[in-house]
């Protein structure tokens, strides 16, 4: 009977030491999860001072914009950009128009154009000039 009861006393002492250690588990998360209550609720509380100081500075700028002096800074600063804007497309013109004329120039000379055209040019002043003398023939023959 001494036997059965410390076999007993030894398998409620190792089910109590199981239970100590899910319990002390079950503290220990619980002792966090208030210690992270802390630390959420602070966040929280910076949440909405972030939020006032967003809606401040909304409205100083609301306020701001309204001035004569703040209006003509934007225009000033809307104008400077719309000038910087047309040189930057007034350069991006000219390089694509120097691109095209570079474009053209080498066309010119890889087809041998100007030759060419001084050949075309004789041609036709020969061409001509044969012409005004086959047409002074038949005049000579008339008279």
């Amino acid at each position: 009977m001494l036997s059965n009861s410390k076999m007993e006393y030894e398998q409620l002492a190792a089910q109590m030491d199981g239970a100590k250690t899910d319990l002390t588990k079950k503290v220990n998360e619980i002792s966090k999860a208030a210690a992270k209550g802390d630390i959420v609720e602070a966040a929280e509380e910076h949440a909405k001072n972030l939020a006032k100081l967003a809606k401040d500075l909304e409205d100083t700028v609301k306020n701001a914009s309204g001035r004569s002096e703040v209006r003509n800074a934007k225009d000033a600063i809307d104008a400077y950009k719309n000038i910087t804007d047309a040189i930057n497309a007034a350069e991006i013109a000219a390089k694509e128009a120097k691109d095209a004329a570079d474009n053209a120039l080498n066309n010119v000379k890889k087809q041998n154009l100007t030759e060419r055209a001084k050949n075309l040019k004789k041609n036709g002043e020969n061409l001509l000039q044969n012409a005004n003398q086959a047409g002074e023939r038949p005049r000579k023959r008339c008279k």
